[in-house]
């Protein structure tokens, strides 16, 4: 997951300077938004929660970013986690 999300970021900056890497980005942006809805489609029938789906192009678009931002943060600064505290 954290593999994918930096790649659709690191497109990202690379589709700023070239257009080839703008349509890469695209095509596995869009796939990766199919592929994640389908899934969280299936796990919320399965739960059977009614889950709300008029969000998620957004959350799908801010999810690499603040997924990128927990790993790095966890490799970088000391957290607390059950009562215990975990540092470098």
């Amino acid at each position: 997951i954290v593999l994918m999300n930096a790649s659709v970021l690191l497109l990202l900056i690379l589709a700023v300077s070239n257009t080839q890497h703008a349509f890469t980005l695209m095509y596995i942006a869009v796939f990766k938004l199919i592929i994640d809805f389908m899934l969280l489609n299936k796990a919320a029938h399965f739960l059977a929660h009614k889950v709300s789906m008029l969000y998620y192009p957004f959350i799908g678009v801010l999810y690499p970013f603040y997924s990128l931002y927990i790993v790095l943060g966890a490799f970088s600064r000391p957290f607390r986690w059950k009562e215990r505290q975990f540092t470098q």
